[in-house]
């Protein structure tokens, strides 16, 4: 398109932080947790919110696991920003920042919250490419994914920082739809 002198931000301008979703597992871009559905846009709230996070972070994912004992576990997995010197927070701040914001922009996740033990919510940080944002073009991620998704009741859900029309649907945040986890 740019041969023809036509640039993508003439068809629209952007509206949030983050690129478009990939969504594997749903098709109204969220992962269940204690009955509660956490979305992309309340992770993405919750990072907005926070000035050292909102330029520190690049992208991020969502999953939900169980464990052998059918304890459910929410995983959000943070990519530092290839810009961005190491986030200076502890864990325990980062998680308690992470889940009073979850409960602060989620109505139904801050009444479930009484439910389970807030270390149920696990908060990774990983470097810029590494770990589960590896690949540019999503393909390790969706593997891993899926690795996970043999434990009972995993789902995944992400935000990527690339998109191939090949490898995930970009399509906007309220009509995301891209399969489901076997």
């Amino acid at each position: 398109m740019s041969a023809h002198g036509i640039r993508l931000t003439d068809f629209a301008s952007r509206t949030s932080h983050f690129p478009f979703p990939f969504v594997y597992g749903r098709n109204d871009s969220s992962v269940p947790f204690y009955g509660a559905k956490v979305f992309l846009s309340d992770i993405e709230q919750v990072l907005s919110a926070s000035p050292m996070l909102h330029d520190a972070i690049s992208t991020f994912q969502v999953a939900t696991n169980e464990d052998a004992y059918l304890t459910s576990f929410l995983h959000v997995h943070l990519e530092r920003a290839s810009t961005s010197a190491p986030i200076p927070l502890e864990d325990a701040v980062l998680h308690a920042e992470m889940f009073e914001g979850m409960k602060r922009v989620n109505h139904d996740f801050r009444e479930v919250s009484r439910l389970f033990d807030p270390t149920q919510v696990i908060v990774h940080v990983h470097d810029h490419d590494t770990g589960r944002f590896r690949d540019a073009i999503f393909g390790s991620r969706t593997r891993t994914s899926r690795e996970n998704g043999r434990r009972m009741g995993s789902r995944c859900v992400a935000s990527p920082r690339l998109a191939s029309r090949r490898a995930i649907r970009r399509i906007p945040l309220s009509l995301s739809r891209s399969g489901s986890l076997g």
